[in-house]
């Protein structure tokens, strides 16, 4: 995926992966829906259903990647580098709301909304 926004629904299946640029998403329940929005220092990652494992995909053998779970409603962002940053508790209607063909932007700096 290069930058944009993407929706995944998937079935319990342990090869089953989302690459993305600065991430791994792999679920391990019966089902687990998830959103991917990638920018071009940004990728997050919102969990809507299920549960879903975030790993860091590094570009440097001396960087280990990192692994942090999910559970719904959380979104964790990764910047262009890799870094995971906090985790947070999101609404996962304004989350897809772009599914609808509508934007919430809540909390962020004009020039940051901008750009998203």
């Amino acid at each position: 995926m290069l930058d944009g926004q993407a929706h995944f629904e998937v079935a319990r299946d342990a090869s089953q992966t989302v690459s993305c640029a600065h991430e791994v998403c792999g679920s391990d329940r019966d089902r687990t829906t998830f959103d991917v929005a990638t920018l071009p220092t940004r990728t997050t990652v919102t969990l809507l259903e299920g549960r879903v494992n975030v790993r860091t995909i590094t570009g440097t053998p001396q960087v280990e990647s990192r692994v942090e779970a999910l559970t719904p409603g959380q979104q964790l962002g990764i910047t262009g580098d890799g870094q995971l940053l906090d985790k947070k508790v999101v609404q996962i209607e304004n989350v897809t709301a772009w599914q609808r063909g509508t934007i919430v932007i809540d909390d962020a700096p004009l020039p940051e909304a901008l750009a998203g």
